[in-house]
């Protein structure tokens, strides 16, 4: 068994927040917009994984910057694996990557961290997407499920129109992503 919390953005999640902010940009040469989420599972005794999905919103283009993972109840550092799906339905895409998380046991908390870097990737909405969908571009992280395990994600993107990739050439896109 395993335990998942999903994310439809820009919906809230069951556990967290999530916050849209304007930024200006026309969203053709600058993001419009910024979307920051942040969710929690919390682990159980049925074995398998923890995992925290966020699935992007199907009307903008996004360009994630960064994922940043808290895992509390754990005594040793961690792994997680980091997923990213992206392109084309038949012929999609993923970046995956192992991140370790740091245990830091102070004051007798017991809490690791760790934040992952996303490489400069568009994730185009695709066609026919919608909620429910599966083909929508989305970012997911797993880890050891086990009881008192709780799992926070911190996800941060930008967005742009839905369109962007067929107007836009990708070094003008990924010059917003910050360094």
């Amino acid at each position: 068994m395993s335990v998942i919390e999903t994310v439809w953005l820009p919906d809230q999640p069951s556990s967290g927040i999530t916050d849209v902010q304007p930024l200006g940009g026309n969203g053709w040469s600058a993001p419009h917009s910024a979307v920051y989420s942040e969710a929690l599972s919390s682990g159980d005794a049925s074995g398998g994984t923890n995992r925290i999905q966020f699935r992007f919103d199907e009307s903008h283009t996004a360009l994630p910057y960064w994922l940043s993972l808290k895992l509390t109840g754990q005594s040793a550092d961690s792994r997680a694996l980091v997923n990213l799906v992206f392109g084309e339905p038949g012929g999609g895409m993923n970046v995956q990557d192992s991140v370790l998380l740091h245990h830091t046991p102070e004051g007798g908390a017991s809490e690791s961290y760790a934040t992952w870097r996303i490489p400069p990737v568009v994730c185009n909405p695709r066609p026919g997407a919608g909620s429910g969908n599966a083909t929508v571009p989305f970012i997911e992280v797993y880890v050891e499920n086990a009881v008192g395990a709780n799992l926070t994600a911190h996800l941060y993107a930008l967005e742009f129109n839905p369109n962007v990739a067929q107007v836009t050439p990708f070094p003008y896109l990924t010059a917003n992503f910050p360094s």
